[in-house]
């Protein structure tokens, strides 16, 4: 499988379904391409070729903070705020993987599927939850892969 990208992002809310006027819309679509930026500096978003291929989309929230938002109700702004930049439509996404966690209420043990994560969005990630020093809040992972039909199976 083909990752095409993935990124963190601190300290960044994502929006809700039910509260997305426009503007804040297309300032978050601008916050995730910074993340991504920081990241990817040789090849920014928004890229000049758009993806067009079936993707695989994942995100993660992780918040240490009190936040009522739905994890079905972040994700599509999400997806919309990355359109014209990672991709022409977000109907290229064709499977879709979304966590949303509140750190501070999660029990001793819990599991991410971090199989697919490079070393640098581990490091983030880790620092995020471990870190005594970690001043971050809230944490966005973001990953974008070919799309993989072994996740669709009928039994």
């Amino acid at each position: 499988m083909a990752k095409h990208f993935s990124f963190t992002a601190l300290n960044l809310r994502p929006l809700s379904q039910n509260k997305r006027p426009s503007g804040p819309l297309m300032k978050f679509g601008k916050d995730l391409a910074a993340a991504h930026n920081i990241k990817y500096p040789t090849n920014p978003m928004p890229f000049a070729i758009r993806l067009t291929v079936p993707l695989e989309a994942k995100v993660f929230y992780i918040h240490k903070v009190t936040d009522r938002y739905d994890a079905d109700n972040i994700s599509k702004p999400l997806w919309d705020a990355l359109q014209k930049s990672a991709y022409g439509n977000d109907n290229v996404i064709k499977y879709l993987e979304t966590l949303k966690m509140d750190f501070g209420k999660t029990p001793d043990r819990f599991e991410l599927d971090i199989t697919m994560m490079d070393e640098q969005d581990f490091v983030v990630l880790f620092d995020f939850m471990y870190s005594k020093t970690s001043s971050s809040d809230r944490l966005v992972y973001v990953a974008i892969s070919d799309f993989q039909s072994k996740n669709v199976r009928f039994i």
